[in-house]
């Protein structure tokens, strides 16, 4: 009976003490996640986080802290003349978004407005909503009258109208002039700045070189400083194919916004050594890597063409997310040179 009876209090005392550290631990639990702070989701400032851009000598500068600032990014044909699965676009909007970039170059076309306008509205949303800079510029197919051209202006005072109150849109003039005169494409300009800044009084105009974007000694370069808050862009195709490139290459001539950029901001908003063919070769994927560079050295700004389904001139491999040899080059720079504020 009395080994019973001690049994059964040291089983009393050890329940005991197993009910008093299960309400310790119970206490301990509920203060920790009354004291516990909400997680903190690892996204990007929602909505008007962007600081507005000005330029000022030759710099592009944040209106936060006035300091200057680079932008580097991609562009894309999906809002103009290409057509595919926008989901497409989208994953690899994201991807991009994680790599760093900060400016995606929309084209848009006379026809965006009518038949691809909600597809913008998106873009306009998310770039936003993801710190990401949009420069909309209307483009001209080749096949196209050049008559198409003159409705351009009117169609950059549509999209500034529509989106007044972003901070974070940059318009362009017209992705790569051609065939018209000097004369014609100032007129062309000023109509643009025009219009645009009737919504946007402080917008930056992004204007293109003639000669399908590479030449602005044509131009009246006064004219141009006088219109405050814009960006001269190159595009930059020196060779036909490999072999004109490799032949170039060996020249070592300076690239053409050398002679331009102590006065004005720049952005390559394309470039590459071939406008033709073997757009994946050594020789055009050496010149890329030199070029960019030539960018960095210069604290000047760029543009990847493109994050469609070009063969070649993607940055994605095919139907792939995969990024090419193309895309891994900007992706090393984005880590080893990222872009926005800097001190120089």
């Amino acid at each position: 009976m009395k080994k019973r009876f001690y049994f059964k209090r040291v089983l009393i005392f050890i329940i005991v003490i197993l009910l008093g550290i299960n309400c310790y631990i119970l206490i301990k639990t509920g203060l920790v996640f009354l004291n516990k702070k909400p997680a903190i989701k690892k996204e990007k400032n929602k909505l008007n986080s962007l600081p507005a851009l000005y330029t000022e000598a030759n710099k592009i500068k944040s209106s936060n802290n006035g300091k200057a600032f680079i932008l580097k990014g991609v562009s894309t044909q999906l809002f103009g003349y290409h057509d595919y699965d926008i989901n497409i676009f989208w994953e690899r909007f994201y991807l991009l978004d994680k790599l760093g970039i900060n400016l995606i170059v929309a084209f848009i076309n006379y026809n965006t407005p009518l038949k691809k306008i909600k597809q913008l509205d998106e873009l306009v949303k998310k770039t936003e909503k993801y710190n990401i800079y949009l420069c909309i510029t209307p483009t001209l197919d080749s096949r196209e009258s050049i008559h198409h051209v003159k409705k351009f202006p009117q169609i950059q005072e549509f999209i500034a109208k529509r989106y007044q109150k972003k901070k974070h849109i940059l318009y362009g003039v017209w992705a790569e002039p051609r065939n018209i005169t000097p004369n014609e494409y100032l007129v062309l300009i000023k109509d643009t700045v025009n219009m645009v800044r009737r919504y946007q009084p402080s917008a930056i105009i992004v204007i293109s070189g003639m000669s399908w974007g590479a030449n602005f000694y044509d131009l009246d370069l006064n004219y141009l400083k006088n219109l405050k808050n814009i960006i001269l862009n190159f595009h930059y195709y020196p060779a036909k194919n490999s072999k004109e490139l490799s032949y170039f290459l060996k020249l070592n001539e300076d690239y053409p916004w050398e002679r331009f950029m102590n006065k004005f901001p720049v952005l390559i908003g394309e470039f590459g050594g071939v406008w033709q063919e073997d757009f994946s070769s050594d020789e055009n994927l050496f010149f890329i890597k030199k070029t960019v560079d030539n960018i960095n050295q210069n604290y000047l700004n760029y543009v990847f063409y493109s994050v469609d389904l070009e063969e070649g001139l993607s940055l994605f491999e095919g139907l792939t997310n995969q990024l090419s040899k193309k895309g891994e080059i900007l992706k090393n720079d984005l880590i080893n040179f990222p872009p926005g504020s800097f001190t120089n």
